[in-house]
């Protein structure tokens, strides 16, 4: 019958004494002063919580701007120049529209503004500015 040869579980007694020395703190604190450990931990909550909400957001956020996508009614000309990886004057040339004056400007036209005024459908527009792009960038295969 063999025995067994595991070393007995020792606690290190530096981190026993760190823990306890610890929470001998936090006691203190909690009796001797209850509402400012209160309103730190209520500021500790926050933080946490806005700090998850950032990092939450920031993922979201900086996943990028899906590429090649059929245009869509709200989708306005830098978007889609964003989305087609070309210049904004590209994607006006393309559409057949002026290039705004400069700040202060009306807001560009939704798509489906432009498809409006052109008579044309969404489709129609998409594969016109797919043809243009794809004209615009020789290369690439798309």
């Amino acid at each position: 019958m063999a025995t067994d040869q595991r070393a007995p579980i020792v606690k290190d007694p530096k981190r026993t004494q760190i823990g306890t020395e610890l929470l001998s703190v936090l006691r203190y604190f909690l009796t001797r002063h209850p509402l400012p450990s209160g309103i730190f931990a209520a500021a500790l909550l926050v933080m946490v919580f806005f700090a998850a909400r950032f990092l939450l957001h920031f993922g979201l956020v900086h996943q990028g701007v899906e590429r090649d996508l059929p245009l869509e009614a709200w989708m306005r000309p830098r978007y889609v120049a964003m989305s087609y990886e070309v210049p904004p004057e590209v994607v006006l040339d393309i559409l057949g529209l002026e290039r705004p004056d400069g700040l202060g400007s009306r807001k560009p036209p939704t798509m489906a503004e432009v498809a409006a005024a052109q008579g044309v459908t969404l489709d129609a527009l998409t594969e016109r500015l797919r043809a243009g792009v794809a004209a615009y960038q020789p290369g690439a295969a798309r």
